[in-house]
């Protein structure tokens, strides 16, 4: 929105300073809020974003909206909203965990590839943590070095301090500078964790490190600085790590000899030194953007250095008492810096003459600085144990944290570390200290994919769900926690996958795509086992992996009309329809998709399709045994049809998309595609020999009804194992209930779940939250309006009672007028009949036809509510559309296909319900009924 719509906008309201305001339903054109907002907006905002931004203007929930509103809502909106958390970090949540430490933490990452927090210590002590932070795994580096320096023959026992640390994620590797001249890399993620290198011992006593990955297609650099104001660059190429991991024994390198010029090739390591500052290098980092290293010092002159990576030309920063420690911001473009000085600077890295802005408010010298690059945030740690957190747009504080509790053996927070993963803030000193976004619970949806799930399976062999996207992509998750297992992607060369299931087994995964190819993989390291082509490149939209014998069959079908069957050799790896399903004769298959497959044991094969057919194949001889369509279910014998038929509806216009059931078929789980989920008891329905079925309401029990998303549901389980309920759905999620409903958590969130403790179940998703507020507010404006409309009938309704009192005594007049011409009819007839007709006969004939023409309006009014009682529980096709003729509406099929009509049995109206048919058989102006137009 620009000024020029703000100033439509204004006048729009003050066109209308004499009414109510905007409304969101009215039928007044020149009042309705999406009509005239979307006007002036030129249709930038759907129908759902009209809603949501009226219900956010409208504060006080009147159904109007004025001008303070609107005006209120745009100037908070300008200066950043209100903010619903003032606090950016939940102190609420604030966790405090032992640890294994004697000393205080140089270094927290977290490993992303295995999904586990580090922690260094001073001491040499390396633990690794799950996402939970529940600790996994203790290493002792000190016992390392120890074990690498006898197998050089060295005196064991050497005691050492590690000055920092850092993880390379790529190698998966360690390295720890120390105050014994060392660069030590570890190998601590291998069952039997060992040194591979040790650099040193080195000129100048080391004091910080850090990485960077892929410095260019051959190199990684390394960077560190020490107490003589060197900024030393190791060049490490990837071999280097493959031979050192491959190496069996320790590896020694010598500085002096990394300096050599052919070291790189010879090495594949080489070092170089560059001197930058007069005092300790506190920091040090490879910035890409600038193709340059940035060092900072507690030094006046050159308290923080710019250097060229080619060249020696260098920019520095002055500041009083110098530089602890400085941060990238990339949005918006800032280098913050922090020092003795107790004051947070902020500099355009591309003019260091003057800082851009200044934040004050630590009252002890900061020592280190974070930044969350998606919210734009700075986070600032003090030596008071202060951790601030400011806004870095408009510069204002946003959150003070103080740690009251002590700390040994020194009383401070000696390290910091934002995971923007599990959108948490982890402090480090003896012991971890967490703390946890706000935004995070409340205001974010989990996803689990970056696309629409197309199904999520749960494997009973391995306790697992397998869950795949359009996207291609296929993730394995941990069904009792939903932490993920492994995940590869682009499974079909770009094409999407579109159907998924088990074999037999329950150890492969088979997948077909859009383009009509069958995939079959190990799902538990993403190996491609097979490959099956059908004869024509058209989506696949079912599958299923059947045993019949020694025999096993890959069942497909999709939009060629027809059952493609593939047999299940182990030794190819490719494969071809060993037969094709289609029909012939009177015993023809489908004529339309096939969308769905059965299968029951021997050898009977069920395919459904858009052509409203079930077709019953013998998937042994390949022949067609029947099909069952729904508009002749009454042409068919008896023992033919169904056993029952269930009314599912969910809510108006919500059509059926998955089913699924129990072990013993006792409950039965029903989808929609508005993501409703309903529950019902159906171990009732059991069929005997010489038995017959029994009414629904006897044998059929809604259990429970509930949202489980706000869009289609594409795949629905029963996991009797562990007595929950998995949905996947368009919305990019896969969710966990509870039998009762209840939801547990979505695969991909940051906290882990436990099934048998209710109490890490997460709260109901704020899509469902915002969908119910959504609903509230229509049901409210639809009550208001049917409230209306009552009245308007009722008003109506006594205005025609004098009317049909004056035509009442217009029929009298008449009929005293013609009374001497219905007395010779009664003479002729009493004559030619042979019997007698009295007055009170023709009295008693009047009531009767003016009772025929009060049922003939109760029998108009029951055939509306059947019509549209079948329209809710008829499924909608591709083919069958709404059209609107005059005032009337009605169902029509688009290619003119005839379906054979069907007798209804419309319920009997309430009278107190009379008024709500007038919306559909108008009265004129007389109070008159309309006549038809056929």
């Amino acid at each position: 929105m620009n000024i020029h719509h703000f100033e439509e906008l204004m006048y729009t309201f003050q066109s209308h300073e004499n009414e109510d305001g905007f409304d969101i339903d009215t039928v007044r054109y020149s009042c309705n809020f999406r009509r005239v907002f979307g006007e002036i907006l030129g249709g930038a905002l759907s129908y759902d974003q009209m809603t949501q931004l009226f219900m956010k203007i409208d504060a006080n929930s009147d159904g109007c909206l004025s001008w303070d509103e609107f005006s209120t809502y745009m100037m908070m909106g300008a200066i950043g909203g209100v903010d619903e958390t003032s606090d950016v970090f939940d102190e609420r949540v604030r966790r405090l965990l032992g640890s294994p430490h004697r000393d205080m933490i140089r270094r927290v990452d977290f490993v992303a590839r295995e999904r586990k927090y580090v922690t260094v210590a001073r001491d040499g002590t390396v633990c690794f943590w799950s996402p939970t932070l529940r600790l996994q795994r203790t290493v002792a580096t000190k016992e390392l070095y120890n074990q690498f320096e006898a197998g050089v023959g060295s005196k064991n026992g050497t005691s050492y301090w590690i000055m920092d640390a850092v993880f390379l994620h790529d190698h998966g590797k360690l390295v720890v500078i120390t105050d014994h001249r060392q660069l030590c890399i570890y190998d601590v993620l291998a069952i039997k964790p060992r040194a591979l290198a040790i650099i040193g011992p080195l000129e100048d006593n080391p004091l910080c490190v850090s990485y960077h990955p892929r410095y260019d297609e051959e190199r990684d650099l390394m960077l560190f600085g020490d107490d003589r104001g060197y900024v030393n660059v190791l060049s490490l190429t990837r071999k280097f790590f493959i031979d050192a991991s491959s190496d069996g024994r320790p590896n020694i390198l010598e500085p002096s000899k990394l300096c050599r010029k052919d070291s790189l090739e010879t090495n594949h390591i080489s070092l170089s030194r560059r001197k930058v500052h007069n005092e300790w290098v506190q920091k040090v980092c490879f910035l890409a953007e600038m193709n340059a290293f940035i060092s900072c010092a507690t030094e006046n002159m050159k308290s923080l250095v710019i250097g060229d990576m080619d060249r020696k030309a260098e920019r520095y920063i002055r500041a009083p008492k110098g530089i602890n420690c400085f941060e990238y911001c990339r949005r918006p473009s800032f280098l913050v810096t922090g020092g003795r000085d107790k004051i947070i600077r902020l500099w355009n890295p591309y003019v260091l003459s003057k800082p851009a802005g200044t934040l004050h408010g630590h009252n002890a010298s900061v020592t280190q600085i974070l930044i969350n690059q998606d919210e734009s945030h700075i986070i600032s740690l003090s030596e008071d144990k202060v951790i601030k957190v400011w806004n870095a747009r408009n510069m204002t504080c946003l959150q003070t944290l103080t740690d009251k509790v002590p700390h040994r053996p020194e009383n401070v927070i000696s390290t910091l570390y934002f995971d923007t993963q599990n959108r948490r803030l982890l402090c480090g000193s003896n012991k971890l200290e967490t703390y946890t976004l706000f935004r995070s619970n409340r205001n974010q949806v989990t996803r689990t994919h970056d696309g629409s799930v197309v199904a999520a399976l749960f494997n009973e062999n391995f306790h697992q769900v397998v869950s795949g996207c359009q996207n291609g992509t296929v993730t394995l998750w941990n069904a009792g926690t939903g932490e993920k297992i492994f995940q590869f992607h682009n499974l079909h060369d770009g094409n999407e996958i579109t159907a998924m299931c088990f074999d037999k087994s329950g150890r492969r995964l088979v997948t077909g795509s859009r383009d009509g190819n069958i995939k079959m993989w190990n799902f538990n390291n993403g190996q491609l086992l097979k490959t099956m082509i059908k004869d024509n490149p058209v989506e696949v939209t079912d599958i299923m992996y059947i045993e019949m014998g020694a025999n096993r069959f890959i069942v497909a079908v999709g939009w060629d009309e027809v059952v493609s069957v593939f047999m299940d050799d182990p030794e190819e790896d490719e494969a071809t329809p060993c037969r094709v399903l289609m029909g012939e004769g009177i015993h023809k298959g489908h004529t339309d998709d096939i969308t769905s497959i059965a299968f029951s044991e021997p050898n009977f094969l069920a395919t459904s399709g858009v052509d409203g057919a079930i077709v019953l194949w013998n998937l042994e001889s390949g022949h067609c045994k029947g099909q069952m369509q729904e508009p002749y279910c009454h042409l068919r014998n008896p023992e033919e049809k169904a056993i029952e038929k269930l009314d599912c509806e969910m809510s108006e216009g919500e059509g059926l998309t998955a089913l699924a059931a129990n072990t013993d078929s006792s409950m039965l789980l029903i989808a929609g595609s508005k993501g409703h989920v309903q529950m019902w008891d159906v171990s009732r329905l059991r069929i005997d020999d010489g038995t017959t079925t029994v009414e629904i309401a006897q044998n059929l029990v809604l259990v429970k009804t509930w949202r489980a998303h706000v869009e289609t549901i594409n795949s629905i389980n029963f996991v009797g194992m562990y007595n929950v309920i998995i949905t996947a759905s368009r919305d990019h999620t896969v969710r966990v209930w509870s039998t009762n409903g209840f939801h547990i958590g979505i695969f991909g969130q940051a906290d882990p779940w436990v099934l048998d403790d209710p109490c890490t179940y997460m709260p109901a998703p704020s899509d469902l939250k915002h969908e119910s507020l959504h609903e509230q507010q229509r049901r409210s404006l639809a009550r208001l309006h049917a409230e209306k409309m009552k009245e308007a009938v009722i008003s109506a309704w006594r205005a025609t009672t004098p009317r049909t009192s004056n035509s009442k005594s217009e029929q009298e007049q008449d009929g005293d007028q013609g009374d001497s011409q219905q007395n010779s009819e009664l003479e002729s007839l009493q004559t030619k009949g042979g019997y007698t007709i009295t007055p009170q006969d023709l009295e008693e004939a009047r009531k009767l036809r003016l009772k025929a023409i009060e049922e003939r309006v109760f029998n108009k009014w029951r055939g509306f509510v059947a019509m549209r009682h079948s329209a809710r529980n008829f499924t909608i096709d591709s083919e069958l559309v709404q059209k609107t003729s005059g005032r009337h509406q009605y169902f029509t099929f688009r290619n003119s296909t005839t379906r054979p009509s069907t007798s209804l049995s419309p319920p009997r109206p309430k009278s107190e319900a009379v008024w709500r048919s007038v919306a559909w058989f108008p009265l004129d102006e007389q109070g008159k009924e309309p006549r038809s137009t056929n």
